[in-house]
């Protein structure tokens, strides 16, 4: 069974982005910099209008390559199913990816708060 990155690299390549694709990056944070201006962070989550935005706004989003795109817009039925199916699953890693950077920033924050307060100590028995 494949792993989650080799399936995400197998939907990438099926909407035409190549390996280390600068188009596919940027694309990629447009998409991250919407999803953070609206309540998404996962398809679950996402009611069914709020997940049809995101899809849309990637379809028109910068660095999705024509050929993925015509595939999603004018494939036939089959195709365009598969193409779908494709997208769905790189639009949830991106959001994975996203959260994960979000976490990530939240605990630098803790941690560099932690080491600039001062080692505090607990007296019982001092006056207070």
């Amino acid at each position: 069974m494949p792993s989650a990155k080799e399936e995400v690299g197998r939907s990438k390549a099926l909407l035409g982005w190549g390996e280390n694709d600068a188009r596919y990056s940027q694309w990629k944070r447009g998409l991250k910099a919407w999803a953070q201006t609206k309540p998404v962070t996962r398809k679950r989550q996402a009611v069914s209008a709020l997940w049809g935005q995101f899809k849309t706004m990637a379809l028109g989003e910068t660095g999705l390559p024509v050929s993925g795109k015509r595939r999603l817009e004018k494939g036939a039925a089959t195709i365009k199913k598969e193409a779908e199916k494709e997208l769905d699953k790189i639009l949830q890693d991106v959001l994975k990816k996203s959260r994960g950077t979000e976490r990530s920033h939240a605990l630098s924050q803790v941690t560099s708060l932690a080491t600039d307060t001062p080692d505090v100590q607990y007296d019982p028995d001092a006056d207070l």
